[in-house]
């Protein structure tokens, strides 16, 4: 997961990610791109360093698909909206491993973690 030379950037990341930081501000702070810092924390979850982030986030999906009535949708439609532009940034920018509906959720969980904190 680490080379040597980013170790100390990474328990850095992980640090400031265990105090609640959102992924952009750690960016910032650390300076690195976001992704870079998704796919820090990524590793950690996969290497158990960090928790998972939901680990019933597939049946709380599910509830609110069955609740709602609502579809998740399909990436083609969600690269549609996002337009030609958007989708080749994203592609650069994802973390390797990472699929492109993980790398959405990431941003998206921040966004609304962004929204819940203005709130």
């Amino acid at each position: 997961m680490y080379r040597p030379e980013n170790i100390e950037r990474n328990l850095i990341i992980l640090s400031l990610k265990n105090e609640g930081i959102y992924y952009k501000e750690i960016a910032k702070r650390v300076g690195c791109s976001v992704s870079v810092v998704t796919r820090v924390i990524m590793d950690a979850r996969r290497e158990g360093i960090i928790a998972p982030i939901a680990p019933n986030a597939d049946h709380a999906f599910q509830t609110l698909r069955t609740v709602t009535g609502e579809r998740g949708g399909s990436v083609a439609e969600l690269c549609k909206a996002m337009g030609y532009d958007a989708v080749q940034w994203f592609f650069k920018t994802k973390p390797e491993g990472v699929t492109f509906a993980e790398y959405v959720g990431y941003i998206a969980r921040d966004v609304y973690e962004d929204e819940k904190e203005k709130a």
